[in-house]
């Protein structure tokens, strides 16, 4: 017997703004769960917000909503950031949605559509077969591109993504908005030269300074001052060579493996700016106060 909901009265807005489309869709689910009796049933189609809508009404006693997966799929369908990729939506041969509330949820609230792919026919009890592997990070994608150095290529990139859009490394905190990994990864294809930041900043992980808030501090002076300043400062930041008391490079260095060590990538990071700031004006420094902020970036 199908699970078919009551169609006197559609409450979501959503149906009730587009009876027409609500009960044409409503009766091709119907139509699919009656087939997948006898066999799995797949189809690729475009996920309305009605059809969305209509999926979520079938779907009991699911997990909640995931905070963090729910707002990066809202970015990501938002900003045209999705893509199709053969994974997907599974509705069990009772009608009952297995897998797929997140995507359904965030097409309804951003009122876009996307391509998936639904497939009727599996139990009911195969939800709790579901997501029981480990999930792919940024790092992961990054590897499988065959980058070098993936994940922290994936974390230079998200400090550089923040530094661009609020000058700052912080991720905003609990409220404020989180890259998504599809955002990442296209991050490391998109900024010119990240590759080559990576690899100048590899002795950084042996001096645990942090290899990737180095590889975006120097990034992000190269693009500011040139790639030769950008070396130097990072090869004397690594070796220690040459320098003296007052210089900015060894206060960071002494620090950078002291007192800041296994400190957030924030303050390490200040402190990398504001000793490349001394440095790049000839300043002879015997202290430095961090105020939690990114200063500008000297040239």
């Amino acid at each position: 017997m199908l699970n078919k909901v009551d169609t006197t009265a559609d409450l979501s807005p959503v149906l009730a703004s587009k009876p027409v489309e609500a009960k044409r869709m409503r009766e091709w689910l119907d139509r699919k769960i009656a087939a997948s009796k006898k066999g799995l049933v797949s189809e690729i189609v475009s996920l309305t917000p009605v059809l969305a809508q209509l999926l979520l009404d079938r779907n009991p006693l699911n997990r909640p909503l995931s905070k963090n997966n729910k707002i990066s799929l809202e970015q990501d369908i938002a900003a045209d950031r999705f893509q199709f990729n053969g994974e997907s939506i599974k509705v069990s041969n009772n009608g009952i949605l297995c897998d797929g509330q997140h995507r359904c949820n965030a097409v309804v609230v951003t009122g876009k559509p996307i391509k998936t792919v639904i497939t009727f026919g599996m139990s009911d009890e195969s939800r709790f077969t579901i997501d029981t592997g480990k999930q792919k990070t940024a790092g992961d994608f990054l590897k499988m591109k065959g980058r070098s150095y993936y994940k922290e290529l994936a974390s230079a990139v998200s400090f550089i993504l923040r530094y661009q859009a609020r000058h700052s490394f912080s991720d905003g905190g609990s409220n404020g908005p989180k890259l998504t990994k599809t955002q990442i990864v296209g991050g490391a294809d998109e900024l010119p030269g990240i590759d080559d930041s990576i690899a100048a900043t590899v002795p950084a992980a042996a001096h645990l300074f942090g290899h990737a808030i180095c590889a975006a501090c120097h990034y992000i002076f190269k693009r500011k001052a040139g790639v030769a300043a950008a070396d130097e400062f990072f090869e004397l930041l690594f070796s220690g060579e040459g320098l003296s008391r007052g210089s900015p490079i060894l206060y960071c260095r002494n620090k950078l493996s002291t007192t800041l060590r296994g400190q957030r990538a924030q303050t390490r990071g200040e402190m990398i700016f504001r000793c490349w700031n001394s440095w790049r004006n000839n300043e002879s420094i015997s202290l430095i106060r961090l105020t939690g902020s990114l200063p500008k970036v000297e040239k």
